[in-house]
C-alpha cells in the first residue's frame, strides 16, 4: 500500500506525464521535465504533504500550500469565483497576466480624467482624516469631478509630472519583505500589485515591480511602445521599442538606461501580448516588437527554481486561469482592478467596464450612483477568497488553530495581531484604517502596503484567516447589515462555536462594542436587516438591492449562488444560530426570518432571475 506521500508522488508523476502528451510546445516540455526531475530528487515528504484541515495545528507553510492547492483545483473544476479570486490576488501565476496591465491602464486614465486624484495620491500615511481635511481636500473633489462634462476642466486630476520618483525609489522594496517572514512560493506569490495601492504605499514604499510598472504606464501614457520585463528576483525593466532599430532598456530603480538585464526574465508583456514560458505563452509570432525584446534579453531555457509542490500547482493554474472569451477577460479585469465596491458606479468609466459583466443592471441603472448589490456582493466574496492566498494570512490562521481550544483567546490574538500590524500612529491609534474613496475595494495585500480600509476591508481580511483556519465545530460567517429603523450599516465577521459566539469588528476584538460576544449574525442593537450573508462552505445570499430602489428592481428572491432548496436549508441553519433576525426586502419593509422564507417561497417562480451566472 502506498503511503500518503508516495500516493501524492505517484499522482504528480502521472499528471506530469499526461500533461506532456497534450503540449507539443518545447518550452512546455522543458517545464514538465524540470518538474519531473524536481520530483525525483525530492527528499522528505513535507513539500508533498497532502493534508486536509481539521482540528490539528498546521504550520503556516502547510496552510499556505493548502490554500494554493484548493484555489488551483477549484479553478480547474471551473469555478468562476475562484478564477476571479486568483486574479484578484494579482499573482503572476495566471495564464493571462496582461489583464493586470489592462486594468491598471484603465485606472490611470480614470485618475487623469477626473478631479481630486492628484490630491489623493499625494496624501501620505493616512494623514488626511475627517478632522484634518480628507473630505474637503480629496473626497468632495473626487465626487464633484465625477459630474464634470467634456467641456469642463477637472480640478487636480493625477498627472505623471507629480509622480514622486525620488521618494518611491528611495523606499522601493522587495515584494516579499511585505510578508515579514511568512512562507512564500517563488512564482505563486510573485505578484504585480494593483498600481493604485502601490502608489499609496505607507512612507512611499513600493515594490520593485510596481516601480517598473509605473515607468511602463508613464511611457504608455506618452504614446510610446513599451514592454514590461519582470525577472525571477522580483525586479524588472521597461523596454521602449521603435519599429526600426533596437530596443532601449530602462531600469526605473536606478533611473538609467542599461544594456543588459543581469538576471533571468520571468515574463515580458504589454497589455495585449505576452511571452511567458511558464504559462505556455509566446505571442512573439504576432508582435514583432515583442520578439525584438525577447530575442535581445530573454532565454527560453530560463526556468525559475520550483519545488515539486509549486510545480504541480502551476500546472493546474495554467489551465484553470485561462481566459477564453471577452466575458472572461471582463470578469478578471474587474477583479484585478478592484472595482467592486459601493461607489464604483459613481465613476462612469468604471460603470462602463462593469457593464460587460453586469449587463442587465447597467441597462436598468439609468443614472450613476451606488453600484448594484450583485456587484458589491460578488466583490466581497471574490476578495475574501483571493485574500486566502496572501502569505501573511497563513501565519495568523496557524495561530488561530493553535489557540482554537480557547475560542475567545484565539479571537483576541487575531484581533491583537491585526491591530499590531495596522494601527494608526496618530491620536486615532485605536483604529486600523485610513480614509479612501470607495470605488475600489482593497484586499489584504493592498492593506499591507497602504493601510487603507473600512469595515468591509477589515472584515474581508480577517474572514480569510478564519476560513483558512477551518477549525472543526466553528460556523464562520461574514455579514453586511443595515440597522433597522435607520440608515447606515456595518460589515463584520466571526464564528459560532461550542465555546461561544465571537465577532471581529474592523478587524478587532472588542467586547465593549455590545456585539462582540453575540456572533456575526447580530448587530449592536440586537436586530439586523441583512443585505449580504456569506459562509464560505455554502455561499452567499443578498436580500436587497442598492439603497436607491428607483434605479433597480426590488429583489423578489435573493441574489445567491444557491438553488431554492439549498437557500432554504441555509436560512434554517441561520435561524438556529441567531435570534430576532430581520431581513430587509426594500426599505422600510422588514420581515422576520420565517416571514422572509415565506415571502421568498411565494416568489419561487422568479428564482432563476437573481441567481448568479458565475459558477461556484
Amino acid at each position: 500500500m502506498l503511503s500518503e506521500s508516495d500516493s501524492c508522488e505517484k499522482r504528480l508523476a502521472i499528471r506530469l506525464c499526461t500533461m506532456s502528451r497534450f503540449h507539443s510546445n518545447p518550452l512546455r516540455l522543458i517545464l514538465v521535465s524540470v518538474m519531473f526531475l524536481l520530483l525525483l530528487n525530492l527528499t522528505g515528504t513535507t513539500a508533498l504533504k497532502c493534508c486536509a484541515a481539521g482540528s490539528i495545528v498546521e504550520t503556516p507553510r502547510e496552510i499556505h500550500e493548502r490554500a494554493w492547492r484548493q484555489a488551483a483545483e477549484s479553478a480547474v473544476r471551473g469555478s468562476d469565483f475562484q478564477k476571479s479570486a486568483i486574479y484578484s490576488s494579482r499573482s503572476l501565476a495566471v495564464a493571462n497576466p496582461e489583464v493586470y496591465l489592462q486594468a491598471d491602464e484603465a485606472w490611470m486614465k480614470m485618475m487623469c480624467d477626473y478631479s481630486g486624484w492628484g490630491a489623493n495620491y499625494l496624501a501620505r500615511d493616512r494623514k488626511l482624516t475627517k478632522e484634518t481635511g480628507w473630505y474637503e481636500k480629496v473626497e468632495f473633489k473626487i465626487g464633484d469631478g465625477l459630474h464634470i462634462t467634456e467641456s469642463e476642466k477637472a480640478e487636480e486630476p493625477f498627472d505623471w509630472k507629480e509622480f514622486r520618483w525620488t521618494e518611491h525609489r528611495r523606499n522601493a522594496m522587495d515584494l516579499f519583505n511585505m510578508y515579514e517572514g511568512a512562507p512564500v512560493f517563488s512564482v505563486l506569490d510573485h505578484r504585480l500589485m494593483f498600481i493604485w495601492s502601490a502608489m499609496k504605499g505607507m512612507k512611499w514604499q513600493m515594490p520593485y515591480t510596481s516601480l517598473v510598472e509605473a515607468k511602463y504606464l508613464e511611457m504608455v501614457s506618452q504614446g510610446k511602445k513599451a514592454y514590461l520585463l519582470i525577472t525571477h528576483d522580483r525586479k524588472g525593466f521597461v523596454a521602449e521599442v521603435p519599429f526600426f532599430g533596437q530596443a532601449k532598456l530602462y531600469d526605473p530603480l536606478t533611473d538609467s538606461v542599461v544594456e543588459e538585464v543581469g538576471s533571468d526574465v520571468l515574463l515580458v508583456m504589454n497589455s495585449k501580448c505576452v511571452w511567458y514560458p511558464l504559462m505556455n505563452r509566446d505571442d512573439t509570432g504576432k508582435d514583432s516588437r515583442l520578439k525584438k525584446v525577447v530575442d535581445a534579453y530573454c532565454s527560453s531555457s530560463s526556468m525559475p527554481r520550483l519545488s515539486a509542490v509549486e510545480a504541480e500547482i502551476l500546472l493546474d493554474l495554467a489551465e484553470g486561469t485561462r481566459l477564453a472569451t471577452d466575458y472572461d477577460f471582463a470578469c478578471a479585469t474587474i477583479a484585478a482592478m478592484r472595482i467592486v465596491n459601493q461607489f464604483t458606479w459613481r465613476v462612469k468609466p468604471l460603470a462602463d467596464i462593469s457593464e460587460k459583466v453586469f449587463t442587465q443592471w447597467h441597462k436598468e441603472g439609468n443614472q450613476f450612483g451606488d453600484s448594484p448589490y450583485e456587484q458589491q456582493c460578488t466583490g466581497m466574496v471574490v476578495t475574501e477568497m483571493g485574500n486566502r492566498l496572501c502569505p501573511i494570512a497563513s501565519v495568523w490562521a496557524s495561530d488561530v488553530q493553535a489557540n482554537a481550544s480557547n475560542t475567545r483567546k484565539a479571537f483576541e490574538r487575531l484581533g491583537n495581531a491585526y491591530h499590531g500590524r495596522f494601527h494608526r500612529t496618530d491620536h486615532h491609534s485605536e483604529l486600523v484604517y485610513g480614509n479612501y474613496y470607495h470605488c475600489w475595494l482593497p484586499n489584504l495585500d493592498d492593506k499591507l502596503l497602504s493601510h487603507l480600509g473600512n469595515c468591509l476591508v477589515e472584515a474581508n481580511n480577517t474572514m480569510s484567516v478564519l476560513t483558512l483556519a477551518d477549525v472543526n465545530g466553528w460556523e464562520v460567517f461574514e455579514t453586511n447589515w443595515w440597522r433597522i429603523g435607520g440608515r447606515g450599516g456595518h460589515v463584520i465577521c466571526g464564528a459560532y462555536t461550542p465555546q461561544g459566539n465571537y465577532t471581529l469588528s474592523n478587524g478587532l476584538f472588542n467586547p465593549r462594542d455590545g456585539a462582540c460576544l453575540h456572533g456575526p449574525l447580530w448587530d449592536i442593537d440586537g436586530g439586523v436587516a441583512f443585505v449580504i450573508i456569506y459562509e464560505p462552505k455554502s455561499g452567499f445570499i443578498t436580500t436587497v438591492q442598492t439603497d436607491n430602489p428607483r434605479r433597480f428592481p426590488v429583489f423578489k428572491t435573493p441574489y445567491t449562488n444557491m438553488n431554492f432548496e439549498e437557500t432554504i436549508a441555509f436560512l434554517e441553519k441561520i435561524e438556529l444560530l441567531g435570534k430576532n433576525i430581520s431581513f430587509m426586502i426594500d426599505s422600510p419593509m422588514y420581515k422576520s426570518l420565517p416571514e422572509y422564507i415565506e415571502y421568498m417561497t411565494s416568489n419561487r417562480d422568479k428564482w432563476e432571475k437573481n441567481m448568479t451566472k458565475w459558477t461556484w
